[in-house]
């Protein structure tokens, strides 16, 4: 039993120093805004000495009830981060983010549905730690393209124009997560 232990001890402690700047395709979860709770990945580069890591964030919800609304909610982000060191530590993101939701609203008794597609060129700072299992912690802005209307349809064929809530029209962005890198 002894010797299953310091085996386990020693297997845990070579694994941990493996550093995740060696490990080029990294895995996680992500929780926060406008993720919500969604998948994460990025792959490092080799250029610029594997500072450069292009990623992808995902999250599709099941219906929220919010703002007098039930709705269907995604969010996809594609963009690139920069790190200071080789593939972890300080890094700055720049990309491109888009929120869908698609429910139905209800005001003044009536029922419609409607959909509203928000696209963002999101701007963030973050960190990233750890070696083969990571966390990391990020927080930006995110500045709105385009229109930030929801359209609403009703069954009598009349529309309504509702202003999309601020909060998720622009502004702070912030996350953390945690994941494997191979």
């Amino acid at each position: 039993m002894k010797k299953l232990f310091i085996y386990l001890t020693l297997s845990v402690a070579l694994l941990a120093t493996v550093s995740a700047q060696d490990k080029k395709v990294r895995v996680g979860l992500k929780f926060g805004f406008p993720n919500l709770a969604g998948l994460t990945g990025e792959y490092v580069l080799p250029v610029l000495g594997g500072r450069i890591a292009p990623n992808v964030d995902f999250t599709k919800m099941p219906t929220i009830s919010l703002f007098g609304a039930e709705f269907d909610y995604s969010y996809f982000s594609l963009g690139g981060n920069v790190y200071l060191r080789k593939g972890k530590g300080p890094y700055a993101h720049v990309g491109y983010g888009n929120q869908s939701f698609k429910g139905s609203y209800t005001k003044s008794g009536l029922e419609g549905s409607g959909s509203v597609n928000l696209s963002y060129l999101n701007f963030k700072l973050g960190v990233k730690s750890g070696g083969t299992f990571y966390f990391m912690s990020e927080i930006g802005y995110a500045a709105l393209l385009g229109d930030s209307e929801f359209k609403v349809k009703y069954p009598d064929g009349s529309t309504d124009t509702e202003a999309v809530p601020s909060i998720l029209s622009k502004g702070l962005m912030i996350n953390s997560g945690f994941g494997l890198a191979f």
